[in-house]
């Protein structure tokens, strides 16, 4: 029998604790994550520790994409590390990139609490947080301090303050704050969970936005577009033309939803969560069915992050394969734990080595 490693045995704790995390609320128990990984990633030694353990590093799951060289195809979604406080920790558990955000040009507290809620039996998460960070000067600090080599985008955003001010200025203010210390942006246009935070989601909006974000800032990194799952095709497809238009880099497929169908979670529990983007496996096939759809629409022209619903190595090749580059994970960290990137890439190699693919770039889109 094969002996244990020291990763299958965290695994396994974490699946032993987990259900006393998850009797906790939801956002304490991500604060108090977010506390513990910042301090391991001060402390260089335990970082390299971390990533002998947990570094799947194989020239097979390298990707050329955006102009860069990703080490491996899995990153962590914008919403976990909000204001990029887990840099260090999440390249040594092996993340191959990772996005920080959504920030906005000054703090922002965000809607009140509760606004975090898991979904167990589904294994999804619902959150309503309303874009609470740090502010964009804040997270630019963290973004230049962060491991060298690790590839960082930043998510960005605007603020609802009730106030008169226009909401393209946020978006300026934050992309030239934070754009020289990532290696791209995410230009959010599609949080379910401000009063106006899909505002951008209307083409001619869109084309506003996009255009003054050319005119005013300078582009010297890659720009991406992240778009909801909860658009009709059509008006996806019309979105999509739009960023390509604009000369855009690259889609982040898919933000959360606000839909709520086939759950095993009970109707009044739902209904006392309320509003809120769910997402997690109840996500995976929406947007799985988004990104093939775009996929084929784009014919390669730009490339794609693909997210929602990846738990798993089996999760993540099958979204490699309907058009995704890259993809990403919040959920499935959540509810796998931090053996997550570990496991997903070296189920990755097993699944190449039985298809007798030779990289993973080698299936992107086959199945389109």
């Amino acid at each position: 029998m094969r002996a244990p490693t020291v990763s299958s045995l965290l695994s396994l704790l974490y699946r032993i604790a987990r259900p006393l995390l998850f009797a906790l609320d939801a956002e304490t128990v991500h604060h108090r994550a977010i506390h513990s990984g910042a301090w391991v990633g001060r402390h260089a030694i335990l970082c390299d520790l971390l990533r002998v353990l947990f570094e799947v590093r194989d020239p097979r799951l390298e990707v050329a994409c955006l102009g860069m060289r990703f080490p491996a195809p899995l990153g962590l979604a914008a919403g976990f590390d909000k204001n990029g406080q887990l840099l260090h920790l999440l390249r040594a558990l092996g993340f191959g990139f990772a996005e920080v955000g959504t920030v906005t040009p000054r703090p922002w507290p965000g809607n009140p609490r509760p606004r975090l809620f898991r979904l167990r039996e589904d294994e999804g998460i619902v959150n309503r947080m309303g874009l609470n960070n740090h502010g964009a000067p804040v997270v630019a600090q963290r973004l230049r301090r962060r491991p060298e080599g690790f590839l960082v985008g930043a998510n960005v955003g605007r603020v609802e303050d009730g106030t008169a001010r226009d909401p393209v200025a946020d978006y300026l203010e934050t992309a030239r704050a934070v754009q020289e210390q990532a290696s791209y942006l995410g230009i959010n246009v599609s949080c379910p969970n401000t009063g106006d935070g899909r505002t951008f989601e209307d083409p001619d909006a869109l084309h506003h936005l996009l255009r003054a974000l050319h005119g005013e800032v300078p582009k010297t990194r890659p720009w991406l577009l992240k778009l909801s799952p909860d658009l009709p095709p059509v008006a996806m497809l019309h979105l999509v033309d739009v960023a390509v238009e604009a000369g855009l880099d690259g889609l982040i497929l898919t933000n959360t939803t606000v839909a709520r169908d086939q759950l095993k979670t009970p109707k009044m529990r739902l209904g006392e969560i309320g509003r809120g983007g769910l997402s997690g496996r109840p996500l995976q096939s929406r947007a799985h069915a988004v990104l093939l759809s775009v996929y084929r629409h784009l014919r390669g022209r730009i490339p794609i992050i693909g997210v929602g619903g990846i738990f798993s190595a089996a999760d993540a090749y099958a979204r490699i394969r309907a058009g995704a580059s890259l993809v990403q994970a919040y959920s499935g960290l959540v509810y796998q734990g931090p053996t997550l990137a570990q496991d997903v890439h070296a189920g990755l190699l097993a699944l190449m080595e039985r298809d007798g693919v030779r990289s993973i770039s080698d299936v992107i889109g086959v199945d389109a």
